[in-house]
């Protein structure tokens, strides 16, 4: 969904006598952008009606994930407020802070900014592959009602990774760019759920059945929670016949938009959504 690959594992030796670093032949300069900047907002709501729940979607501009499709139709059908979160860089919406801030504190106010407008009765964040380690950063960070995370990555500092032992995959080329070129923390979620108190969230997190390592990080991440956090709980769910690209194999399969309306609407499982 965000790179030259989409397979959840790279075979890197393989890859270096092939064509997949084609893009990256040139050293170029790598940064972390700071403040908003390359953050975009969309928003699907109307202004002249009260929000009773607002969902905030984050994404990335070539993520495999229909928004607009997805998100004006629930609007249209189960009026609800939708705000979609874009970031154009390979950062996992980290910023740079020169005051040695939080480095999601940027996406954060964003946000918050939005909220503070519309005074929603609910809030809900969700997101997909790095938007959804962001949909739970933010979440956890805005006090949301709950938290809807597509395969995300739950470890994305690459020193961390290789001390778990985690497969390499085809992101990991983005974060040792991010890694070698700032000292900006980059926190995993289990060490942000820790950290974090306020009021008891409940995470979902949603893996395909054939992404070996999306299960194996959220399963770390669920084990953890139960040990380190009293406010928060992660509850797993598996989707058959789906891998690491989980909104496009449910929408192939006709799964996507009666999942989304369980999540956000609460249409229950078996039941038909309005057509």
């Amino acid at each position: 969904d965000m790179g030259p690959c989409s397979h959840d594992e790279v075979d890197y030796e393989e890859a270096a006598g092939s064509n997949f670093f084609q893009l990256f032949e040139e050293d170029e300069a790598w940064y972390l952008p700071s403040g908003d900047e390359h953050l975009k907002l969309r928003r699907l709501y109307d202004n002249n009606r009260p929000c009773d729940t607002l969902v905030v979607a984050f994404s990335s501009s070539n993520a495999h994930f229909d928004f607009d499709g997805s998100f004006s139709r629930l609007q249209a059908e189960e009026k609800l407020s939708a705000l979609l979160v874009t970031d154009d860089e390979m950062t996992w919406f980290l910023r740079s802070t020169e005051d040695g801030g939080d480095p999601f504190g940027p996406v954060v106010k964003l946000v918050s900014d939005e909220v503070e407008y519309l005074q929603p009765k609910h809030l809900v964040t969700f997101g997909y592959c790095r938007g959804g380690y962001a949909a739970v950063r933010a979440g956890v960070a805005l006090g949301a009602t709950s938290i809807f995370a597509l395969s995300p990555q739950v470890f994305i500092d690459p020193v961390e990774r290789r001390e778990r032992e985690l497969p390499r995959a085809y992101f990991d080329w983005y974060l040792e760019k991010i890694k070698g070129a700032t000292d900006t923390p980059m926190d995993s979620l289990v060490s942000v759920l820790a950290g974090e108190c306020g009021r008891n969230t409940d995470i979902q997190v949603h893996v395909g059945a054939g992404a070996d390592l999306d299960r194996q990080e959220v399963e770390m991440l669920e084990k953890e929670v139960q040990i380190s956090s009293a406010n928060h709980t992660v509850s797993i769910h598996v989707h058959a016949q789906c891998g690491h690209e989980l909104p496009l194999d449910l929408k192939t399969s006709n799964r996507l938009y009666p999942l989304l309306m369980r999540m956000f609407v609460g249409v229950p499982e078996g039941e038909k959504p309005t057509p």
